[in-house]
């Protein structure tokens, strides 16, 4: 089973019954209040979610992955999340970033209608564009991650460095317009994931995040991996 950063992944239903246990012994620090734990188990009884592969924070075992779990409620303000590590499989089916774009729809209109410009954008730049974060959990929960001051992340796969500075321009202009922030991330040939505002940048060196490090890239470097890619 081959998992990236980013992907979710759908659990099997013999683990929908311990996955609120896990959860809330997962829980992270800052949402440890003592009202939290009940909301958690409470709402996985009813609507399982799906785990977001992400970069280990414990030793992992061969057959294992690590995952977090993200709900769609806040307690002051802060998401509350879960850390899991789980068996292979445990695990049903895994949903790309690059699979949610297509039919996407979000709770708020004006929210869609930004993503449908961008997805156009992406379109026109000759992009292959996936959705990560808030919005990608809503559209493949249902459940209402986003709000009026969500970002619309997004990662796209590496390609020449004038699509992806155009691409930048254009996506930060939407997002002037609906107010509304964009975070983009390239992932680039070897896997590793570089945000896109980095690498139209000016900076000497950039951070690269994978599943099993973050890393400091020379630009340099980087955007001549762009050039063979696109040629």
């Amino acid at each position: 089973m081959q998992l990236q950063r980013h992907d979710l992944v759908d659990f099997v239903p013999a683990y929908h019954a311990r996955l609120a246990e896990v959860a809330v012994e997962g829980l992270l620090p800052c949402c440890r209040q003592h009202d939290v734990a009940p909301k958690v188990e409470a709402f996985l009884h009813q609507h399982p979610l799906p785990g977001i592969v992400c970069r280990p924070v414990q030793e992992v075992g061969a057959d294992q992955v690590q995952l977090g779990l993200s709900f769609p409620f806040r307690v002051e303000g802060v998401r509350v999340r879960s850390s899991l590590l789980v068996d292979k499989p445990m695990i049903a089916r895994v949903i790309s970033p690059f699979d949610l774009v297509s039919g996407a729809r979000l709770a708020s209109p004006a929210f869609q209608a930004m993503l449908d410009e961008i997805t156009l954008a992406a379109e026109r730049c000759g992009l292959q564009m996936g959705l990560i974060g808030s919005a990608a959990l809503e559209i493949h929960t249902g459940h209402g991650y986003t709000s009026a001051s969500s970002d619309l992340d997004l990662v796209v796969k590496a390609a020449s460095h004038d699509c992806l500075k155009e691409f930048y321009l254009t996506i930060s202009n939407i997002g002037q317009d609906y107010g509304r922030a964009t975070d983009a991330e390239v992932i680039l040939a070897d896997g590793n994931g570089v945000k896109l505002s980095e690498l139209v940048s000016k900076s000497p060196n950039i951070l690269a995040k994978s599943l099993t490090d973050v890393c400091l890239l020379n630009r340099d470097s980087v955007l001549k991996t762009l050039v063979v890619a696109a040629e």
